[in-house]
C-alpha cells in the first residue's frame, strides 16, 4: 500500500504485535472455535479500541479461494458490520510465488480495490473534466454519470417473468452514479423486485437517492446534465424502458424540485451479441491481431433508422475482442456521434479496478458489479436463514406501487465502491 502511494499510518511492524494492527485469528469453516462472523466482529472491536474509533476496513486472509467462505464475509461485512471487507487468498499473496497473479503484482491489484473501499480515486483523466467531450469544460453545468443493471435468478426453479415468490426467487437491480467530477468516487443502491422482471421497478427512489447524495457531496450544487448508461436491455425492450425508466428519472428529478429539469441522456449498453470486428489492413491491427482500442462502427452494420454503434475499447489479451454495442435512446444533452462515442471510450480507461481500459464503460461495470454482489447476498442471506428467508416474500405491488427495497446492504456503504 506504501509503495503505490497510500498512507498507511500503522504499518505491520515484524515481531511487535503491540504496534501493528490487531489480527485475529478464526478456525477454518467447520472447525472448533470462532467462526467468520465471530472473527470479524472481533477484529471490529479490536480495531475500536485500539484505535478509539470505528474501523474503516476489514482485511480478511483465507488459505484459499472457497465461495462459501467469501460470502459469508461479504454477509457480516456487506449487511450486518458496514464496514467494507478485503478478501486475500493466501496462496496467492505470497511474494515470490510463480503462480501467474501471484506476489508482486497480485498484491498491487489488491490495493486498488483498498484503495477504492476507503474512499480513494485511482484513476482520473489528467485534464480533469475539461477534458469531457460536451458533458465537460471549466464553463460546463455539472454532471452526473449513472447505471444500472439487472441480474435474474438462474437454475430450473427460477421463477417465470414478473411472478411473485420468495426473496431467493427475486430479480436484484442496482443503480450506481458519479458523486463528483473525476469520475472516480461513486454512490450505489441496490434493490429487489420480482424475479424475471428486466425493468427497474424503482429506478425513480433510487435516482432520487442518488441525486441527494451528489447534492450533499458538492456543496448543495445539483447536477444539470444526467448521463444513464443502462445495462442488458434488449432491443425488443427498449420502448417499454424508455417509457418507464427514462420517466421515472425524469419524476425523480421533479420529486426534488419543481423547476428541476436536467437534460438527460439515455445510453443502453449491449454485451450479448455475435458481432466481431476485424482490421483490414493487418498493419493497422494490435499484436493479437484486434483493431485497436478506441475503433468505432457506426454505419454499414448499425441500425438504419436508429442512433447506435459498436466500440472496440479495450486491448485484449487473448483472442478476438468483442465490442461493446451502444444505443442512444435519448440524447437531451446534444453529443452527436462523435460526442457521446468519444464520452463512452474515454470513461473505459477510469474503470477503478485496473490500470488498463476495459471493454465497456464503467457505470454499466459498476451497475453490473453491484447487482451481481446484491444477489450474492442474498444467496449468503437466504442460506444462513432458510426459514426467514421462506416467510419473506417479494411484494412487488406493495403501497404506493413501490417494490421490497433490499435492505441487506448497510447504508454505510452506499457512497463508497464496497463491491
Amino acid at each position: 500500500m506504501k509503495e503505490c502511494g497510500m498512507n498507511v499510518v500503522d504499518p505491520v511492524v515484524p515481531d511487535n504485535p503491540e504496534q501493528s494492527p490487531p489480527v485475529v485469528w478464526a478456525a477454518p469453516a467447520g472447525g472448533p472455535g470462532r467462526g467468520v462472523e465471530g472473527a470479524m466482529r472481533e477484529a471490529a472491536e479490536a480495531a475500536r479500541r485500539r484505535y478509539g474509533k470505528p474501523a474503516k476496513l476489514l482485511l480478511v486472509v483465507l488459505r484459499e479461494k472457497c465461495t462459501d467462505e467469501y460470502q459469508e464475509v461479504k454477509r457480516v461485512s456487506d449487511m450486518e458490520l458496514g464496514i467494507p471487507s478485503q478478501v486475500v487468498a493466501g496462496n496467492k499473496a505470497k511474494v515470490g510465488t510463480t503462480a501467474r497473479g501471484g506476489g508482486v503484482q497480485y498484491c498491487a491489484n489488491v490495493v486498488l480495490k483498498i484503495n477504492n473501499k476507503l474512499g480513494g480515486v485511482n484513476v482520473k483523466l489528467s485534464g480533469g473534466i475539461r477534458c469531457l467531450p460536451v458533458i465537460g469544460g471549466d464553463r460546463a453545468p455539472p454532471f452526473m454519470v449513472l447505471g444500472a443493471d439487472v441480474t435474474h435468478p438462474t437454475g430450473a426453479s427460477a421463477p417465470a417473468r414478473g411472478s411473485e415468490g420468495s426473496l431467493r426467487d427475486a430479480s436484484v437491480a442496482a443503480v450506481v452514479a458519479s458523486l463528483d467530477g473525476s469520475l472516480g468516487r461513486w454512490g450505489s443502491r441496490v434493490l429487489l423486485q420480482a424475479g424475471r422482471q428486466e425493468v427497474i421497478s424503482d429506478m425513480g427512489g433510487a435516482v432520487r437517492e442518488l441525486l441527494l447524495e451528489f447534492y450533499k457531496a458538492n456543496r448543495g450544487v445539483k447536477p444539470q446534465r444526467l448521463v444513464m448508461y443502462r445495462d442488458g436491455v434488449s432491443e425488443g425492450q427498449f420502448e417499454q424502458v424508455l417509457a418507464e425508466e427514462y420517466t421515472a428519472i425524469r419524476k425523480a428529478c421533479l420529486d426534488l424540485e419543481a423547476n428541476y429539469r436536467p437534460a438527460i441522456t439515455f445510453v443502453v449498453v449491449q454485451k450479448r451479441h455475435n458481432t466481431r470486428l476485424f482490421p483490414a489492413d493487418q498493419a493497422a491491427a494490435d499484436k493479437n491481431g484486434n483493431v485497436v482500442p478506441g475503433t468505432v462502427v457506426d454505419r454499414g452494420i448499425t441500425s438504419p433508422d436508429a442512433f447506435d454503434f459498436y466500440l472496440n475499447s479495450h486491448a485484449g489479451l487473448q483472442g478476438t475482442n468483442k465490442p461493446a454495442h451502444y444505443h442512444i435512446l435519448v440524447d437531451e444533452i446534444g453529443f452527436g456521434a462523435d460526442g457521446i462515442q468519444l464520452l463512452t471510450y474515454w470513461m473505459c480507461y477510469l474503470y477503478q479496478r485496473t490500470t488498463r481500459s476495459v471493454s465497456y464503460c464503467p457505470p454499466a461495470y459498476y451497475a453490473d458489479r453491484a447487482a451481481f454482489r446484491g444477489r450474492t447476498l442474498l444467496a449468503a442471506a437466504t442460506s444462513s436463514s432458510d426459514s426467514a428467508s421462506e416467510t419473506g416474500s417479494l411484494q412487488a405491488g406493495a403501497a404506493g406501487g413501490r417494490p421490497q427495497q433490499f435492505a441487506g446492504i448497510h447504508r454505510d456503504l452506499g457512497n463508497l465502491l464496497y463491491f
